[in-house]
């Protein structure tokens, strides 16, 4: 007669063949095995005066962005990747819950974070260090907080591809978020999901980033960071690139940085961003958009149509409304 075994038991003997396989990929060694820089700090302030001792020594800025990235990568387990199943130390932690407490299960803690729909740096930093859950949104706010609070020489910003967020530091000013080309030499991406520290040669190899150029990347601060200053691309930078974060208002407008562009884009990071929904649409608004901006940039009456038909009119109601919009914003992240 043939039995099934009762889900916790399941759960158990699963977590312990994983433990097996995890010891044994341990033998081969670490990436960071021979790292002379500071060993896994015990809390957040710890990283961050870690982080600005090294900046005192002269530590290089690829040394100290590999740092930042090993930290977080120790210290979040990531719930949307291969990483939640398949390190042993996931499943020890996650045993209680199983067993003893359903409160303490990963996937619980981590949708009662979620469905707060906070995307502060500072409060976002400190609930995953103390938590030890996330996505790339989480290991993005915990990289940026350690780097911006550590004072760190050079831009630190957030950037955002469809479905994934990342920190970069060194981006030089007026470099087009969505041409890697244009963010300079002394750029890394600090992407502790990921696990890598990337240049910008990599990012635009990268699946998650920009994928050979099919992604589209934005600066996403703002959403993040209230007190940052609005990003401003170059027209050099602007124009280095053939694609743009506003496929449909870019081909309407003939340029990327035209007025309304920046409103639009405002509206965007400032409102769409901050909310589930409002991802939702932005994502598919990528998707979808480059096949109709290709088609439109190739006939002038549609061109016309579409910019003072529609997309003047939005920007007008935009301006009317901002007052609206703002004060329900601010609300919302008190």
């Amino acid at each position: 007669m043939i039995t099934t075994m009762p889900p916790v038991v399941s759960r158990i003997l699963l977590s312990l063949l994983l433990a097996a396989a995890s010891l044994l990929a341990d033998v081969s060694g670490s990436a960071y095995a021979d790292d002379p820089l500071p060993p896994q700090p015990a809390s957040l302030d710890e990283a961050v005066k870690a982080v600005q001792e090294m900046v005192k020594q002269g530590r290089s800025q690829e040394a100290i962005a590999q740092w930042v990235t090993r930290v977080a990568d120790a210290r979040i387990t990531n719930m949307n990747s291969f990483e939640r199943m398949s390190e042993w130390r996931n499943w020890v932690k996650a045993l209680p819950a199983f067993v003893v407490d359903p409160n303490k299960d990963p996937d619980k803690v981590f949708g009662d974070w979620r469905d707060r729909n906070i995307f502060d740096y500072a409060e976002t930093a400190k609930w995953v260090w103390d938590n030890r859950v996330g996505q790339c949104s989480e290991n993005a706010a915990l990289t940026y907080y350690i780097l911006k609070t550590a004072g760190v020489p050079g831009n630190v910003r957030i950037y955002g591809a469809p479905n994934h967020e990342f920190t970069i530091w060194g981006v030089q000013e007026g470099a087009n978020p969505n041409d890697p080309a244009t963010w300079g030499p002394d750029a890394r991406v600090v992407d502790s999901w990921l696990g890598k520290t990337l240049t910008p040669a990599e990012a635009a190899a990268n699946k998650w980033i920009s994928n050979g150029g099919q992604n589209v990347i934005a600066d996403q601060t703002l959403p993040f960071d209230k007190e940052a200053k609005a990003w401003q691309v170059a027209p050099e930078a602007a124009g280095a690139s053939a694609q743009s974060d506003c496929f449909i208002a870019t081909a309407a407008f003939g340029t990327p940085l035209a007025e309304e562009l920046v409103a639009l884009r405002g509206f965007r990071d400032r409102v769409l961003r901050e909310s589930a929904t409002g991802r939702a649409w932005v994502d598919w608004y990528y998707w979808a958009s480059p096949p109709i901006a290709e088609a439109l940039a190739k006939n002038g009456l549609a061109r016309s149509a579409v910019r003072e038909r529609f997309l003047r009119p939005v920007v007008r109601l935009l301006a009317l409304t901002q007052g609206i919009w703002d004060q329900s914003r601010s609300a919302t992240t008190r």
